[in-house]
């Protein structure tokens, strides 16, 4: 909404978290300051996925679209909303009782945790992948003009890329750091036995002889 200015008053812009890049292409501007990379990705649900159904109906359920866009910075992890959905988008047959509609209420909140070994590695190749592609494109991008003849817009554009860079890098070396730990950490069916109680031996009292015969008639307090 429109305020009252005062002569000699500085006036801000708002551009709502947009990245570097977007701010760049969009409005001729960019961030300069505090050496902090950033870059936008995209991922979606592929429509060729055969579960994409059921992935699309989780997303929607939860608010999200088929495909999302993320910021990476180099001062940070990659964003656990990125993890999340990639762990939907990489669920296989495997995993794919997930997905059921018994579960539909709640398989969002599973995929904020790893889901299973082949699901988390399959994540944290994709993204690895994906990135080390993002940042070999970038690498082999023709240079922009520098020195006294470059352009405020090419200095601009130079300090973008630089930035996003940056924040590919980070984001390789965390996932690569990460994928050393797969045999850590806890998956979804052991969180599922640890809330049930039953991630402990069986009691003696809890096994059931398939050799007795437990028909009606034969219950003694029957």
């Amino acid at each position: 909404y429109a305020q009252s200015v005062t002569a000699g008053e500085t006036v801000g812009v708002d551009f709502d978290g947009k990245s570097s890049s977007s701010l760049l292409l969009r409005h001729g501007v960019a961030r300069t300051a505090g050496g902090v990379g950033e870059v936008e990705v995209q991922f979606q649900v592929s429509p060729l996925d055969r579960f994409a159904d059921d992935k699309l109906d989780i997303l929607e359920i939860n608010g999200y679209a088929s495909e999302q866009t993320f910021v990476l910075r180099s001062d940070d992890a990659p964003p656990p909303l990125l993890m999340a959905f990639m762990r939907l988008v990489c669920i296989k047959a495997t995993d794919a009782f997930l997905l059921e509609s018994v579960f539909r209420n709640e398989v969002w909140d599973f995929m904020q945790d790893p889901v299973s070994p082949e699901n988390e590695e399959l994540v944290l190749d994709t993204l690895i992948a994906t990135f080390e592609g993002s940042l070999e494109t970038l690498l082999d991008a023709d240079p922009i003009p520098a020195g006294p003849d470059a352009s405020q817009r090419g200095i601009l554009a130079q300090t973008v890329r630089e930035s996003e860079m940056r924040a590919l890098q980070t984001a390789i070396l965390f996932l690569e750091e990460d994928k050393k730990s797969l045999e850590q950490k806890e998956y979804y069916q052991e969180r599922r036995l640890r809330s049930l109680n039953l991630d402990r031996p069986v009691d003696e009292s809890e096994i059931v002889d398939p050799d007795v015969d437990i028909r009606r008639e034969n219950v003694p307090w029957n």
